[in-house]
């Protein structure tokens, strides 16, 4: 088929925004349409026709300022770099490494002694989400190995997946590999060549390295920057996908043998042996040993006195080979490989901006100065000599025209303004921008606007009247945000927020949904990227790292952002308020007598406050067991006594507890912190009555329940204080604010089992048996040190234990922080009556050892080590796998509205990984605080350097059985045996 010639086309089709003669028509067309019954002559000599034109040609300017890339507009934004959020392609391509091949890269990328890297799934494990880590070093040296393993470690934990964890990580072997061979080659080539190629290629086969690849080189290969840029951010240099290869596991030598011949110049191979850490490989497969990996281990710098392991024969006759000259050749061959090297990665020379000042768009120049003079609204004006009337028309006709150049003057100004727009600048108030025509603009301007400062000032009321700065700054930042596919749910938000607020709170929450949405695009790169990553479990999960973010899951940030959830530092169980003043205060939820539960608030120099306290700690619950707080409690009993008040024949009924000044709500339903909560930032739910020249003021709960709260001499003095209160427990809410995310993987059991210790006396009946259960190796331990400690008298304790005596086995040892202790090893079996008796029993246990050292009898048939007896700690694969619990405080206000919680569920399941199960808990405050002090002991397990398994074992165990406890609903049976396990779990490990 022919193909069309290339060719110049003669017209270029603009923009129609700067197609004079397109606006032309248009223009014409809609005069056509308002006045064509009026009016019938548009040619060019009529004067509205004029008008137009110059209006028109005036618009092909705007447009073709407009018409600039964005990037012209938006330049001085990229000064600031956390100011928007056009983002190069090496900050927004790069992801959170998620696959298997992600993985292999990133620790390529970030280990510089890792030469290759593999994962598979942890089959070993019945828990899915696990992976074991095989790494091949470029020097296997046992230092460098842990040293290279710690850093791995550090590195996958603080980048891994959701509900995903490292299983273990091995440093792989060496099977080393080595070949005899007689070669024969043509006459034409030169023996250190084709040797040196012999050996290039055979290593490229058997131990391939892990090429790098420059920017420029892959932009050749025609991929884009979403392709290149695809995975986690690389360093020096690019790895592909296909260069990763699977771990060897077998090489044929049938293969090695058509690599060499594949060699140019070789042409054949009669006799070729393979050595396989020193043993000759019999048949045609090399099998590589589990763990092993295969490196070919030939080298050309051979001395005279070495044997040749490799024979040239060149036409018939023996090649005497210079290993020098060889042992260059194959140096020139590595460092030319392609790939094989490290280069800087730089794209900031792909997007250079054009320096055109922002001025340049903003200025306007009147269409005023295109006008034939003879309409005399030019610089000339109107003749000196013409009549009053032609004055007087020019000026209505210069007035009638500003209309239009104001517009268009302020269209220049908003455009030059975009960057403002499309910022993230907190402190922009306004989204409507104007400029006010001058002299310098608009000739004679002052024959038609004698007071420039009110035509400002009009201008200025004009713009207030259309901005809706909240709504419209909102718009804007739901635009950047639909740029990377993310939307804010903001008009449920609002709708929620005006179902749980008090009118005059409303606005400062769609101020917060604001300032929530500039943060989260402010941190995009890391939300975008950390979407799917858990928490580092290994770091204290309070402690900010050096680019002060702090310790927690992608899916933590992501709903925080988005449901207008403000970060704290503290648990979420200790309920705090800063004053005016500073002061820290605190929430005292207690039962007393009669199980009356009283939030008490003790006013102070007109402070209203509860508790002081100081504290950095992140919770949601430790409030009141704390003894360093100053806890109020009312006098007398605290009992309840109903009392009424009798107003115009009406009798208000209410509860009251004895007299006192101090402001208090009080109930028997522990559901009192939440009703407060959730109903005491009202206003409607307070009363106040007036008898005697008392104000009694009573809170509301429920229809028909009233409650009181305080008494003051004067109206104001009691208005005063309602608002304090309401004030007070609406920050208190908020504060109360904040959950968890639990993943269940990181609770499953580490221990396979532990073992106990027993030693067993001529009778074979146990005399000294295990303190503790524990594994066995540390069991084995304590049995080989039975010689020292056993025998040695002052090892004993004689502890009373209620009306009797226990003996105890000691051993010195240091606490976490390296302090000496003394641990309790092993018990005598039973109890006895009396010390005399403990002291004649420990004398036969010292003399049964020493009997049996001195008569060389092999300790360890003198002990068992049976298997503990433990607690049901595994809760089947199933609650392990891809699985998380959110725990949330059901009683601050927001969270516990309905329509908030079905909004959380959404954000939830919107934002987390599809695979991933959710089971959410909505603690009391009571079991918020046993859940986070639980959780912080299981946390702190793990960091530990030296972690005791057991105790890990064991506060997992509590965790994950308290999340199951507060699942069951009415099997009280089942609940009360749960409960007693783990709180004997609690006690192994010192939990109070």
């Amino acid at each position: 088929m022919a193909q069309t010639p290339e060719s110049i086309q003669p017209y270029k089709e603009l923009p129609k925004n700067m197609d004079y003669y397109h606006l032309r028509r248009e223009g014409i067309r809609f005069v056509q349409e308002l006045s064509g019954d009026i009016w019938t002559d548009y040619n060019e000599h009529d004067p509205g026709i004029t008008i137009l034109e110059q209006l028109c040609y005036a618009l092909t300017e705007l447009g073709y300022k407009t018409n600039f890339n964005i990037e012209v507009f938006i330049k001085e934004s990229f000064k600031q770099k956390d100011n928007h959020t056009f983002f190069s392609p090496d900050e927004i391509f790069p992801c959170q490494p998620y696959t298997i091949t992600d993985y292999r890269k990133f620790i390529i990328y970030n280990i510089p002694e890792v030469k290759n890297a593999w994962l598979s799934p942890a089959t070993e494990n019945i828990v899915r989400g696990l992976y074991n880590v095989h790494l091949q070093l470029t020097d296997v040296d046992d230092l460098v190995s842990e040293q290279v393993t710690n850093k791995v470690r550090t590195l996958l934990n603080s980048n891994r997946n959701l509900c995903e964890d490292i299983e273990k990580i091995e440093i792989l072997k060496a099977n080393k590999i080595k070949l005899h061979a007689k070669i024969e080659i043509d006459s034409s080539f030169m023996g250190e060549e084709i040797l040196a190629n012999i050996i290039y290629e055979l290593d490229k086969f058997i131990n391939p390295s892990v090429k790098r690849y420059p920017l420029s080189q892959l932009i050749k290969e025609g991929q884009t920057y979403s392709d290149i840029f695809d995975g986690p951010a690389p360093k020096n240099g690019f790895i592909k996908d296909e260069d990763l290869k699977p771990l060897t596991s077998e090489i044929y030598i049938s293969r090695l043998t058509k690599i060499i011949l594949g060699i140019e110049g070789v042409l054949n191979v009669p006799n070729l042996q393979i050595f396989k850490d020193g043993l000759k490989v019999r048949g045609d497969l090399i099998a590589i040993d589990e763990n092993m990996f295969p490196i070919l281990e030939m080298s050309l710098d051979l001395s005279e006195e070495d044997i040749d392991p490799i024979e040239i024969i060149k036409s018939g006759v023996p090649y005497d080979i210079d290993y020098s000259t060889a042992n260059h050749i194959l140096t020139t061959l590595e460092s030319n490989e392609e790939g094989n090297y490290e280069s800087l990665i730089d794209v900031s020379h792909e997007f250079e901006t054009p320096n055109i000042p922002l001025s340049e768009f903003e200025e306007y120049y009147s269409i005023q100065n295109h006008f034939p003079e003879i309409y005399g609204i030019g610089q000339l004006g109107v003749s000196p000599r013409s009549t009053r009337d032609k004055h007087g028309y020019a000026k209505q006709l210069k007035a009638y025209l500003l209309v239009f150049e104001q517009l268009m003057a302020n269209y220049l100004k908003q455009l030059a303004n975009i960057q403002q727009l499309f910022s993230l600048n907190s402190n922009l108030k306004t989204t409507y921008f104007y400029q006010v025509l001058t002299e310098a603009s608009v000739p004679k301007l002052n024959e038609v606007i004698a007071n420039q400062e009110l035509m400002e000032g009009e201008l200025q009321k004009i713009n207030l009247k259309y901005e809706h700065f909240e709504e419209r700054r909102s718009k804007f930042l739901d635009h950047l945000l639909a740029r990377f596919n993310e939307s804010f749910p903001t008009q449920r938000l609002i709708s929620n927020y005006k179902n749980v607020l008090p009118q005059e709170h409303r606005a400062k929450a769609s101020e917060e949904i604001i300032t929530n949405k500039i943060n989260f695009l402010k941190s995009y790169v890391k939300i975008g990227r950390d979407r799917g990553r858990g928490f580092d479990y290994l770091r204290p999960i309070d402690v900010q790292n050096l680019s002060g973010i702090r310790n927690l899951s992608g899916l933590h940030f992501r709903l925080e952002s988005l449901l207008n959830i403000k970060p704290t530092k503290r648990k979420i169980s200790l309920l705090t308020v800063k004053s005016t003043k500073g002061k820290i205060y605190l929430l005292n939820i207690k039962p007393i007598k009669g199980k009356i539960y009283l939030l008490n608030m003790k006013p102070t120099e007109g402070e209203i406050y509860l508790l002081r306290v100081e504290s950095t700690e992140r919770k949601i619950s430790d409030v009141i067991t704390n003894s360093s707080i100053n806890v109020f409690s009312p006098r007398g009993e605290s009992e309840t006594t109903t009392k009424s008040i009798l107003l115009e024949e009406r009798e208000v009924i209410y509860q009251a507890m004895e007299e006192n000044n101090t402001p208090q709500f009080f109930s028997k339903k522990e559901s009192i912190l939440e009703e407060v909560l959730t109903q005491g930032i009202f206003r409607r739910n307070y009363e106040i009555y007036e008898y005697d020249d008392t104000f009694t003021v009573l809170f509301k709960t429920g229809k028909n329940n009233r409650l009181e709260l305080f008494k003051r001499d004067s109206l104001e003095t009691a208005k005063h204080y309602i608002d304090k209160i309401i004030q007070y427990l609406y920050q208190l809410s908020k504060d109360s604010e904040g959950f968890y995310i639990i993943e269940h993987t990181l609770l499953r059991p580490i221990a396979k089992a532990f073992y106990g210790l027993e030693l067993l006396d001529e009778n074979n009946q146990p005399i000294l048996v295990q303190y503790k259960y524990q594994k066995l190796e540390f069991q084995e331990l304590i049995a080989e040190n039975l010689d020292k400690l056993g025998t040695a008298r002052e090892r004993y304790v004689i502890e009373p234990k209620g009306d009797v005596f226990e003996i105890l086995l000691t051993q010195d040892s240091a606490d976490d922080d390296g302090n000496p202790i003394t641990e309790t090893v092993a018990k005598y079996i039973e109890t006895v009556e009396t010390e005399d008796a403990a002291n004649k029993i420990i004398d036969k246990i010292i003399e049964f050892l020493k009997l049996n050292y001195d008569n060389g009898t092999d300790i360890f048939t003198l002990i068992q080590f049976p298997t503990a007896e433990e607690r049901t700690s595994y809760l089947g694969e199933k609650y392990y796998d891809f699985k998380v619990s959110i725990v949330l405080p059901k009683w601050c206000n927001r969270f516990n509205n309905e329509d908030f919680k079905q909004l959380f569920f959404q954000t939830v399941q919107t934002n987390i990984p599809a695979h991933i199960k959710v089971d959410y808990h909505w603690m009391s405050h009571e079991d918020m605080i046993e859940f986070e002090t639980c959780s912080e002991r299981w946390l702190f397990e793990k960091q530990r350097t030296e972690r005791n398994i057991m105790n890990t074992d064991t506060a997992s165990y509590i965790v994950a059985h308290l999340l199951k406890l507060h699942t069951l609903k009415s099997d009280n049976k089942q609940i009360s045996t749960l409960r007693s396990d783990i709180e004997a779990a609690k006690a192994d490990i010192g939990i109070n």
